[in-house]
């Protein structure tokens, strides 16, 4: 990385063709409210913090620790400012050996000194410890378009700690940030990758990124960015490097269908769709992700009315 450049790997085309990206409705998703610390409400997103700058991926024989520090990686040409400055770059990069996938985002200044409580956030994020960071950082998966099979194995589109499922690794310089996730180091997340790769090129799917506030002056939450990213043929991404391009010609390995069920027998019930759910949300064509915000405020709902109407009562009773 030098200047005004970033090397990210060989970029997609921005669209809703293969192998192509938009941004994502940050708004779309719920994330804790104001007060979440006393009444575990949640909120929608204000828009994305961060603005999405490109969506990159590649196919590797050999281990890629970050990619920002790989020179031989094609280089992103990033924002330069009229004072010659450029934002700064947060670099989500998935590790789904042979393949990575390489989402770049850049701030919003304006944002904070408009949202405080990011503002908050994301100081305390960039000061704390990689340790810090990993139980911090994370990711909201939903299937805006996939089967029932796919949609069953990775779940429902409910916020996860990466740094407790998987392995997270960081770089960070003045101007750029970047987690490296190692997908393939989990049993549960080598099966949900196994499933994927089978069907993605019928896959759209938002990928979402936030920092988990834990502390008042850092609600409520914002998400940093996502991606929205289209039928990802993973076996045709670029070969970068010696040796990579005969890992093109691989076919995917069919997951056992008892490997799903041990999957999802050891996940957290909150994340599974039943049957039912996965084939309702299908048919009702609406993001999972929406559906879970409406069906957690209408519970809501119903739960402050149901304590209104028992005040009431009791008022009239005094």
């Amino acid at each position: 990385m030098s200047g005004s450049k970033v090397h990210l790997g060989p970029p997609f085309e921005r669209g809703d063709s293969k192998n192509g990206w938009l941004p994502a409705d940050a708004t779309e998703f719920p994330v804790r409210g104001k007060n979440y610390l006393k009444d575990k409400k949640k909120t929608a997103s204000q828009p994305s913090a961060f603005r999405l700058a490109g969506v990159h991926g590649f196919t590797a024989a050999q281990k890629i620790p970050f990619v920002t520090a790989s020179p031989y990686l094609a280089s992103m040409e990033r924002t330069v400012r009229s004072n010659g400055s450029v934002p700064f770059l947060f670099v989500m990069h998935f590790d789904i050996s042979p393949q990575h996938l390489v989402l770049a985002f850049e701030l919003d200044e304006a944002v904070l000194s408009q949202d405080s409580a990011f503002a908050n956030v994301w100081k305390h994020f960039l000061e704390g410890d990689d340790a810090y960071k990993s139980e911090r950082i994370k990711l909201i998966t939903s299937m805006v378009e996939a089967s029932w099979v796919v949609r069953r194995a990775v779940g429902k589109p409910v916020p996860a700690l990466l740094g407790n499922k998987l392995p997270c690794t960081w770089r960070q310089t003045d101007s750029v940030l970047e987690c490296t996730c190692d997908v393939s180091a989990s049993m549960v997340a080598r099966v949900i990758l196994g499933v994927v790769r089978g069907a993605c090129r019928d896959i759209v799917c938002d990928l979402i990124l936030l920092i988990e506030s834990r502390q008042t002056d850092e609600l409520p939450e914002r998400i940093i960015g996502g991606a929205r990213v289209f039928r990802m043929d993973m076996p045709t991404f670029p070969p970068v490097g010696d040796g990579s391009s005969e890992l093109l010609s691989q076919p995917p390995e069919e997951v056992p269908e008892e490997h799903v069920e041990e999957m999802l027998q050891q996940r957290d019930p909150d994340e599974v769709y039943t049957e039912g759910e996965v084939e309702e949300s299908a048919a009702n064509g609406e993001s999972p992700a929406k559906k879970e915000g409406k069906e957690e405020e209408k519970a809501r709902g119903g739960s402050d009315k149901k304590g209104a109407e028992k005040g009431a009562k009791q008022k009239q009773k005094d």
